[in-house]
């Protein structure tokens, strides 16, 4: 199970009801898009992007940096959502009801992504409204994300069935007590283990100022990133 990189730390802890973490996209259709393509995309992007699927998970006490894991009861049907448009249908409307999705924080006890399709828009069309947390992507790794849900050809022949199962959906499994969690936490920071080390012993010093007076030194990284960055073991960070 990964810790949160330095990069992705600054996101998760800085985020605020008045500064939020989220990035958007909207991609707009000519057509309304076949629900199996449909499914049979965003299950080829969850396919390349493992992140997807995870959630991130703190430590008992706050004794070591959050980690990803995957989400046990991952639902699809919950971060997928399709709407039909009334009214008017048209792009003003849409924004319209585009704006309280975008502005609905994350269930951050779930993988930090949702997709919402509005059918029925003017002239036949549909929109797909992406919104993702800043600390699962960079811009430039979400928009990546965006692109895999797209198709090279207009029509493409169909995937083959998916064999992905959810054995745990609607259920909860076994969870590892608060011992044992406690002592994964307390080995995770034992000597000579490589994980990042925090200045503080419970939030960072974002969390309570603006990400803007706050620096960070590192290797540039990022759970989803650019070809040209690495993940990074080590980071400094300072507040004016």
């Amino acid at each position: 199970m990964e810790r949160l990189a330095a990069e992705d730390l600054t996101f998760w802890w800085a985020e605020s009801p008045m500064q939020p973490s989220t990035m958007a996209m909207l991609l707009v259709l000519d057509r309304r898009p076949d629900e199996t393509r449909l499914r049979a995309a965003i299950e080829r992007t969850l396919a390349a992007v493992p992140r997807l699927r995870e959630r991130v998970v703190e430590a008992p006490l706050d004794l070591t940096l959050p980690r990803w894991e995957p989400d046990p009861t991952f639902d699809l049907d919950y971060h997928v959502r399709r709407h039909g448009m009334t009214g008017a249908a048209d792009m003003d409307e849409l924004f319209h009801e585009i704006a309280p999705a975008y502005e609905t924080p994350f269930d951050r006890s779930r993988p930090l992504w949702e997709a919402r399709i509005y059918d029925w828009l003017r002239y036949g069309r549909s929109a797909v409204f992406f919104k993702l947390h800043h600390a699962v992507a960079d811009g430039i790794g979400a928009n990546a994300i965006f692109a895999a849900l797209t198709d090279a050809e207009l029509e493409p022949p169909l995937p083959p069935p998916s064999t992905n199962e959810a054995p745990h959906l609607g259920r909860w499994p076994a969870q590892p007590g608060l011992a044992a969690r406690m002592a994964d936490a307390l080995r995770d920071r034992a000597p000579g283990r490589r994980s990042l080390p925090r200045t503080r012993s419970h939030r960072s010093p974002c969390a309570a100022r603006s990400a803007s007076r706050c620096t960070a030194t590192a290797i540039a990284c990022s759970s989803v990133s650019t070809p040209t960055r690495r993940r990074c073991r080590t980071w400094t960070r300072s507040a004016r």
